[in-house]
This record gives structure tokens, C-alpha cells and sequence, in this order.
């Protein structure tokens, strides 16, 4: 498992533009919105001064969020510092959170807005190479304090989990998985808490569940992430198409 790259805020030395040199490089960038306390939910985005985002809900993802139809993952941006400024939708003056994000040349970044409170961002590189013919692309990234460690069970629509066997097993919080190439078709995924029996993997051990996506191409990130409803924190999950 790798480490998520938390907190990215890079303060550079002012550049002197250069008259001779040639386009400027790009990279693509996405926003994801994991803000857990409703009070400042939906969500603006702006990047670089220019909307990102209007009124993105929990778990909604820009620049898919505002393109029509919704088939745009990433958008193309100059590569170097962008400020990223979230508000909430329904008072702008209620500043959710400020951020300065470096996006690398020639790659592909994600940044997941996170926190009931002490916000914070966390920030991926994402690969997105061509899945094989005939296969998907699917990776797994732990974003929630309340799954805590989770093993992952991709299966059937009904499979029980006492007789299956993990996709990936003890990703803990602030980890990502490598790219799994699995076969297109319909899943369940289910993130169970690390290590408990099989006879336990139900009720309150399944912190998070998809329940019939289909995958026909491309490449997807899962995401587990906390959310609250009530007073209570628990574990969600999040399907993204990364391709």
C-alpha cells in the first residue's frame, strides 16, 4: 500500500515568464467533496479564481460535477500553484477552507476535501494508462477515520462474506492500493474491519458498501470516506471514473 500525499500546500518562489519558451504544460486535476459536517454542505469550489464547483453535495466531483453531459473526470489545467478557495453554497461568506496545490506536469492529480470540523485535504497522483482490452482498472484509497483498517471483498451481487476471500486486506487510513485489474461486469464492493473473522463479517463490520455498480471500461477509484447524519460518524463509499 502507498501512503496518501496529505495536505498538499506548496508555497513557491515567484517565476519570471519566459518570452521564448514554448505552450505552457498542463496537468489534469478533480475535486472531490468528503466534508462530512453537514452544517457546510453543498459546496463551492474555485481554483485559480476561476468556479470549480457550484453547490457539489457530499461526494459529488468536479469538473464532472458541472459539465453537461457528465463525462469530463478531469480538467486540464496549467501545471505550478493553484489556489483552491471551498465555501459553502448557501453563505459564501462561511469559508470552508483555503488551499495552494501544486499540479505536476504531464499527470493526474485528485484532491479530496475531508473533516467534520479540522478540514484537511488529501491529494492523490492518479495513473491512468489504458486498462488492457477487456479488462477495468480499479483502485481502492481509505479515507475514513471511522473504517479505520479494512479489508476489501469484491464479489457477486450476493456472495456471502464468510466464504470470500479478500481483494485487498488491511488498508489502513490514508492508504491506497495499486491499480487491480479485474474482468467488466457487475460487483459488489464491501469493506469490512481488518482481521475479523469470517462468521464476523456483518452488521456493523461491513463499514461500507456499493451495491450493484457495473463496470463496462476504463478504470475506477473506490473511495472510503466518514460522513454523519444525526450526530454519528460512520464509513461511506464513493464510486469515481477515472477514465
Amino acid at each position: 500500500m502507498r501512503k496518501i500525499l496529505i495536505g498538499l500546500v506548496v508555497l513557491s518562489a515567484a517565476c519570471v515568464s519566459d518570452p521564448t519558451a514554448g505552450p505552457a504544460a498542463t496537468g489534469r486535476f478533480r475535486f472531490v467533496n468528503l466534508i462530512s459536517d453537514g452544517t457546510k454542505q453543498p459546496l463551492n469550489a474555485n481554483l485559480g479564481g476561476a468556479p470549480f464547483g457550484s453547490a457539489m453535495p457530499f461526494g459529488a466531483s468536479s469538473p464532472a460535477w458541472v459539465t453537461s453531459p457528465l463525462t469530463v473526470n478531469y480538467a486540464t489545467v496549467a501545471a505550478g500553484d493553484r489556489g483552491l478557495i471551498l465555501k459553502q453554497s448557501t453563505d459564501t461568506s462561511v469559508v470552508v477552507g483555503v488551499y495552494t496545490i501544486n499540479i505536476p506536469a504531464s499527470r493526474d492529480l485528485t484532491a479530496y476535501a475531508t473533516g467534520g470540523g479540522g478540514f484537511s485535504l488529501q491529494v492523490t497522483l492518479d495513473e491512468n494508462p489504458p486498462p488492457d482490452p477487456g479488462t477495468i482498472r480499479l483502485r481502492v484509497v481509505n479515507l475514513s477515520i471511522a473504517a479505520g483498517s479494512v479489508d476489501v471483498f469484491l464479489t457477486t451481487q450476493t456472495a456471502d462474506l464468510a466464504a470470500a476471500s479478500p481483494s485487498v486486506t488491511n488498508l489502513g487510513f490514508e492508504e491506497i492500493t495499486p491499480y487491480l485489474t479485474i474482468e467488466p461486469g457487475t460487483y459488489r464492493v464491501r469493506a469490512v474491519r481488518a482481521g475479523v473473522a469470517p462468521n464476523e463479517r456483518t452488521g456493523l463490520n461491513v463499514v461500507a458498501n456499493i451495491n450493484q455498480d457495473t463496470w463496462t471500461s476504463g478504470g475506477r477509484t473506490i473511495v472510503i470516506a466518514d460522513n454523519s447524519a444525526n450526530g454519528v460518524t460512520f464509513a461511506t463509499a464513493r464510486t469515481l471514473t477515472d477514465q
